[in-house]
């Protein structure tokens, strides 16, 4: 980087931003682009010298892990209507969602991922029921004749 002294158009110089409070008022100010002392505004900026304000920035969404899902969030994730959800948890042993203080229902991921398998073999594969519940249990049982076979 250039030894060159820098400042913010519109704002303070960079050395003051060395202050946490400075650095601050930096990221809330609008003019965000840094350029060396001397250059007139329609310069092009350089590179290394530009100050990003977070607020405009584009980033990367994280995947935030929920410990639980309402049922209007998975229904809406599966695109189905809340009563098929609370059918399928009658229908299906594998389904245990918790209720909260006022009845709510709370799916974990596990639940999720349930309802994600049944939707797959009702809705897309075709399954009845019945049907949907036996490959789950043949699933299930070669789940576990895997995990035996592994230890």
């Amino acid at each position: 980087m250039s030894k060159r002294k820098a400042r913010i158009i519109g704002t303070s110089t960079v050395e003051d931003l060395s202050s946490e409070q400075n650095f601050k008022k930096m990221w809330n100010d609008t003019p965000t682009i840094m350029k060396r002392t001397g250059e007139k505004l329609g310069d092009k900026p350089i590179p290394y010298n530009v100050a990003i304000n977070p607020n405009k920035m584009p980033y990367k969404h994280k995947e935030i892990e929920k410990r639980y899902f309402t049922i209007g969030e998975v229904a809406k994730k599966l695109n189905v209507a809340t009563s098929l959800l609370r059918f399928w948890e009658e229908e299906f042993d594998q389904i245990h969602p918790k209720k909260n203080k006022k009845g709510n229902r709370q799916y974990s991921p596990d639940d999720v991922r349930w309802i994600g398998r049944i939707y797959h073999l009702v809705k897309v594969r075709g399954f009845q029921l019945w049907g949907a519940r036996k490959e789950l249990k043949i699933e299930a049982a070669e789940n576990i004749s895997i995990l035996i076979a592994g230890k």
